[in-house]
């Protein structure tokens, strides 16, 4: 079986409520419509099939007996030309659109009513303003379609890296002038933070820098 498409909102780890940042891969042993569908995309694209299990970054919380996992906003949903093409109900119905204008294409079917507040979500992308669920439940199909899910670093490593960093930067102050000194802090501060937006655009991978940069 295959079970609904469960939107998860994230209020527990952000301080922004009801964000969503992480979609619902499994539960209780069944995938979610998210990952089916996905799956379907990537066998017409003759691409292997993807497990809950070993989707990049994926992880278990026992108290939901779900499998989670973030993903990226593949698109970007504040910009018209660049999200995913909206089209009324009623130009379908009154065969407004040309002759196989759906071939070869999928369509998501939905309702996202200004008079009806759960229709809309917040995401990561738009500071102040909602974005309909039907849009989100493609932007999480195609993020698992194209294998663009998040691998959180975990917390432990990213302590470590932070007293590296900071027994190295305190031999090399101890040694320097206070002026290179300044110019060793600034530029590891740089450092972290180029690497870490590498990190994430070309491997996934995401690291607490407000961690590693003030060293808490």
């Amino acid at each position: 079986g295959v079970s609904l498409g469960v939107m998860n909102e994230d209020g527990r780890d952000f301080n922004r409520e009801n964000t969503v940042r992480q979609a619902v891969l499994n539960v209780s042993g069944e995938d979610t419509i998210h990952l089916w569908m996905a799956n379907r995309i990537r066998e017409e694209n003759q691409l292997s099939k993807l497990d809950s299990k070993s989707v990049w970054g994926s992880f278990y919380q026992i108290n939901a007996d779900a499998t989670f996992a973030l993903f990226k906003y593949l698109p970007s949903l504040n910009v018209p030309a660049q999200n995913y093409l909206q089209i009324p109900i009623n130009r379908v119905l009154n065969h407004a659109l040309p002759k196989g204008f759906f071939k070869d294409k999928h369509v998501f079917v939905g309702h996202q009513y200004v008079s009806r507040g759960d229709d809309f979500v917040m995401t990561p992308l738009l500071r102040d303003l909602k974005v309909p669920k039907i849009q989100v439940h493609a932007a999480i199909i195609d993020a698992l379609s194209k294998e663009q899910t998040i691998y959180r670093l975990p917390f432990w490593m990213t302590q470590l890296t932070t007293i590296f960093l900071s027994v190295l930067l305190s031999i090399l102050i101890a040694k320097s002038s206070p002026l290179t000194g300044l110019i060793y802090i600034l530029s590891s501060a740089f450092l972290v933070i180029l690497v870490s937006f590498a990190l994430f655009l070309v491997l996934g991978i995401w690291i607490k820098m407000s961690h590693i940069v003030t060293g808490k």
